[in-house]
């Protein structure tokens, strides 16, 4: 199973400096060039880059922070990826300034963000036809309105809505793209993609994790004969290998976990249980995830 991994080993970038600084410059884009275009610095990217995370995570915990230290945060993002566009975190730093830019116009009341953000998703989109990013700038562009979808293109791996027939989920049969909605009705509830499903196994539990790139809300129960546990989340998309839809775990409390695009804007997720098995569900953050521990009965 694949797990996505930032900024590491990743073929991205396929067109000549000259095309990024245009595209830049066409989506308002400005910061100190480090030189000409044989004068890129990957040391002064990935430095930047780092220092972009760590204020963002001050940011998410710090209520009193202001638009300033927001646009802070995003002139680290730009020194990344303007520094050196080949550097392999630039586009990492693309979409991650346009998730902030996103979080400011909801936060702040400021639709003129959601700009900045769009710019920098097509930007991303057209521009790093290979980061594993782009599928996630498709839907948030077309979460925003058609008018910001009609740009965007079909998102691979955003399945159809699939049918579920007596607890077995179907594979879906081709790609759909996200429900356009207004920047109106989106505010303060971003939509999301479940980025990957992974397990740990041991002889006394199984923890199952759902990594999304945006925290949704979800419902779970639990079902008999056969025993299993699902979990429906809503406004979100499944972006993940078909390869990846389906894990089979087969240890002694877990079967195995099987995902599906189970209808527009709701992803299904189902745990595979064996008898006997107890469940405890928590939640971290900073990347969202939902965690699923799995124990024998007493």
């Amino acid at each position: 199973m694949a797990i996505m991994q930032s900024g590491k080993g990743r073929a991205r970038w396929g067109r000549g400096p000259s095309r990024i600084l245009l595209a830049a410059l066409l989506a308002g884009v400005w910061f100190p060039w480090p030189g000409t275009a044989h004068q890129w610095d990957p040391n002064v990217a990935e430095a930047a880059l780092k220092q972009a995370r760590a204020l963002k995570e001050r940011l998410a915990a710090d209520q009193s922070a202001g638009a300033a230290d927001y646009l802070r945060c995003i002139r680290l993002y730009k020194r990344a990826y303007m520094s050196d566009p080949h550097f392999q975190g630039s586009d990492d730093a693309i979409y991650e300034a346009a998730t902030l830019y996103q979080e400011m116009a909801a936060r702040f009341k400021a639709p003129e963000y959601d700009l900045e953000a769009v710019q920098l998703l097509r930007f991303l989109i057209k521009d790093y036809p290979a980061s594993q990013f782009r599928p996630y700038a498709i839907l948030r562009l077309a979460a925003m309105g058609p008018a910001q979808a009609a740009t965007s293109g079909s998102a691979p791996g955003v399945p159809a809505p699939s049918q579920e027939t007596d607890g077995i989920v179907q594979p879906p049969s081709k790609a759909a793209p996200a429900p356009a909605r207004s920047p109106a009705a989106l505010e303060g509830t971003r939509a999301a993609a479940v980025r990957g499903i992974h397990y740990s196994s041991k002889a006394d539990q199984t923890r199952v994790t759902i990594d999304l790139d945006e925290r949704a809300n979800y419902q779970e129960q639990r079902i008999s004969n056969p025993d299993r546990l699902f979990f429906d989340f809503s406004n979100t998309w499944l972006v993940l290998d078909t390869s990846d839809k389906i894990i089979a775990v087969n240890d002694r409390l877990l079967r195995g976990v099987r995902a599906s695009q189970y209808r527009r804007g709701v992803v299904r997720i189902v745990l595979d249980l064996k008898p006997g098995a107890n469940c405890t569900v928590s939640e971290m953050s900073n990347p969202f995830q939902v965690v699923i521990d799995i124990r024998g009965g007493q």
